[in-house]
């Protein structure tokens, strides 16, 4: 068995700027400019790092999306010769990624501000686009966000994207709405659905998030189960006796994801739209 998901209406994509990108802006925030996310990794726009979770690299790959959002490519282009090979042009923006990086690392959260952080990114950015500054408006954290979902070439920056890997973990236990069970092999992930908006949701937090026990629960068809997982048992430590500083704001955002998914297969619920199956899940499952 597996998952029947629900699509989101005619026409409408997951990555539509008032759908995932909304929602992880809503469970995430939005900040224009490098901020600290709360343990001392330079972020920017709604949740991209810039740097590993051990803060002794950069991420070359989400810096570089970052730079050619605010058009610092673009610049660089303009200015480069018009005979310049593509192997001179990656050469250049790997060049470029190289001097961010620098600022970044010289200028780590853990002591030194953001502000002085963002003045530094200023300066580098000025130097290729005066009128720039290292800040994305909503729109471009959206669209970099989407960018990192879908996956990117930027010279020699490519990224496979979150929703390549999250396809392999949802393969044949999220299938369309009437796909028959048990599901052909070649039946595609639903993207444009509330299931996987959810599931995108809850990988972003953390992709161990996306572990056994739900797989299990979306392998059987236990829909139940799987809003179970996501509300309760993504959040043990919530629980615990001396909960993590963050048990509160995960457990509003495993309040958000699971409603999301939904108890129910049917959007509108009466006597008539609630399975038997479905019933007799919910029971089970408290």
């Amino acid at each position: 068995m597996a998952i029947n998901a629900i699509p989101l209406g005619t026409g409408v994509s997951y990555l539509d700027q008032d759908e995932l990108p909304d929602v992880l802006r809503k469970l995430e925030g939005y900040v224009p400019t490098p901020y600290d996310d709360g343990k001392h990794i330079a972020t920017i726009g709604i949740g991209i790092a810039l740097q590993n979770k051990n803060r002794t690299s950069v991420l070359a790959g989400n810096l570089a999306l970052v730079l050619r959002k605010i058009g610092v490519f673009a610049a660089s282009d303009a200015a480069a010769p018009a005979n310049e090979t593509a192997a001179q042009r990656d050469l250049r923006y790997k060049t470029i990624v190289s001097e961010f990086a620098v600022i970044v690392q010289a200028y780590q959260l853990s002591t030194y501000s953001e502000t002085i952080l963002g003045l530094a990114l200023n300066a580098k950015v000025a130097q290729y686009a005066p009128s720039r500054t290292f800040t994305l408006s909503l729109s471009q954290a959206k669209e970099v966000k989407k960018e990192f979902i879908t996956g990117y070439t930027i010279g020699p920056f490519v990224g496979s994207g979150a929703q390549t890997e999250l396809d392999k973990l949802l393969k044949g236990l999220l299938v369309p709405a009437g796909t028959p069970a048990p599901p052909p092999p070649d039946t595609p992930v639903p993207h444009d659905s509330r299931e996987y908006m959810a599931l995108m949701s809850l990988y972003f937090n953390g992709r161990n998030l996306i572990g056994k026990k739900l797989r299990d629960a979306l392998a059987t068809g236990n829909r139940a189960e799987v809003w179970y997982e996501i509300r309760y048992n993504s959040n043990l430590g919530a629980l615990s006796t001396t909960p993590p500083n963050t048990a509160k704001g995960t457990a509003r955002r495993r309040y958000y994801e699971s409603q999301i998914f939904g108890l129910y297969s049917a959007l509108q619920l009466d006597a008539q739209t609630i399975t038997e199956a479905e019933a007799k899940q919910i029971y089970q499952m408290y």
